[in-house]
């Protein structure tokens, strides 16, 4: 099982006293570090300015379903306007869709605000789900679609402490899986609900074994049954469980505990077995290997742009964030994103072509 595996980063060898040998593997391991790091390249603003009638003023949630891009304005300043928009997954035509008043099922109407902090797409059709701190009437998961607009599929009353902060879909369970975020950082939870709408499941909660002291990001593995979680405070961690038909988990585990990377927005590339995050700390956009534990890389410096959300473009081989700073949402490449990897061949090719350099070179300076 991979998430009880050590992974050691030490390097062996490297203390022999023969100089060209050394020189040899130094060189080598930057040939092995060329072969296996993976960069954002061309990163470059996808939607920003004015949405319809609206300003794009401070974007935070994204999401892919269905050829199109989906994303969220917090309503940040003062003035600013909640919505939901949709663009096409290269940014053109963008249109809000959804605006507090377009939400039309009971108890919606105390609901006075529509924050909406993360989205979900189905991909097999066009609804997507959102997360939404309703200001001092409460609080909702939402089930939209352009047509029908939104509906209440779970209402957080108000004067509670649980805040919705993330969602992901199940296309095999029928359910959307949620986490509640608790403020005073005691009980947060993650549920499930079926797509139907009733009542919620409760998959994880809040101990020390669960790491969801607030729980900011959700991603689901529909092949594996697998949903993973970003925690946004005390320890900076990444975990994974199972889960069935129901909504119950089994086989609570953790993926990343490496203090260097602080995940948020999660987004996962099924295929190529990494799943990639937001960190709002360092101002960057990284990535874990599903395959390993702690091994995380880091593809693209944001500067001060505090990215948010995060989605993945799997057939344009593209990354997709919201940057709260500069309000807009970007796009960037990634080479092998969507390309289908295995152990054998992808965590540990790298490390056999280094390992083959640094022989066959020793050998031609020996």
């Amino acid at each position: 099982d991979v998430y009880k595996r050590q992974v050691s980063t030490q390097s062996t060898g490297c203390h022999k006293h023969n100089t060209t040998t050394m020189f040899v593997s130094l060189i080598a391991l930057g040939l092995f570090c060329a072969l296996s790091s993976a960069k954002i390249t061309n990163p470059t603003p996808l939607v920003s300015g004015v949405v319809g009638d609206e300003s794009l003023t401070s974007p935070w949630a994204v999401a892919v379903g269905d050829d199109k891009l989906y994303f969220s304005n917090f309503g940040a300043p003062d003035d600013a306007v909640d919505f939901i928009a949709r663009a096409g997954v290269d940014g053109m035509a963008p249109a809000v869709v959804v605006r507090l008043d377009d939400v039309v099922h009971k108890p919606s109407e105390v609901l006075d605000a529509m924050h909406v902090k993360a989205i979900a797409a189905n991909p097999t059709n066009d609804v997507f789900y959102a997360a939404a701190y309703g200001g001092l009437g409460g609080s909702a998961i939402l089930s939209c679609t352009e047509m029908q607009k939104c509906r209440v599929l779970v209402y957080i009353e108000k004067g509670k402490s649980l805040l919705p902060s993330a969602v992901a879909v199940s296309t095999t369970a029928e359910r959307v899986f949620y986490a509640l975020a608790d403020g005073n950082l005691m009980n947060s939870v993650i549920y499930s609900v079926p797509f139907s709408g009733g009542q919620p499941t409760e998959f994880v909660s809040q101990d020390d074994t669960t790491g969801t002291a607030s729980p900011v990001g959700l991603a689901v593995d529909d092949t594996k049954k697998h949903l993973y979680w970003s925690n946004g405070a005390g320890p900076d961690l990444i975990q994974r469980a199972t889960f069935d038909d129901s909504g119950v988990a089994s086989e609570v585990g953790t993926l990343l505990t490496n203090q260097d990377f602080h995940p948020h927005a999660l987004a996962i590339d099924v295929k190529g077995k990494y799943l990639y995050f937001t960190d709002q700390t360092a101002h960057a956009i990284g990535r874990a290997d599903l395959f390993e534990v702690d091994v995380a890389e880091q593809l693209y410096q944001a500067d001060e742009t505090t990215p948010h959300g995060i989605a993945l473009d799997i057939a344009g081989k593209r990354v997709l964030w919201a940057e709260t700073g500069q309000s807009r949402i970007m796009a960037g490449g990634v080479d092998d994103l969507g390309v289908e990897r295995t152990r054998s061949a992808g965590s540990r090719a790298a490390m056999t072509v280094g390992a083959a350099l640094v022989s066959m070179m020793a050998m031609m300076l020996a």
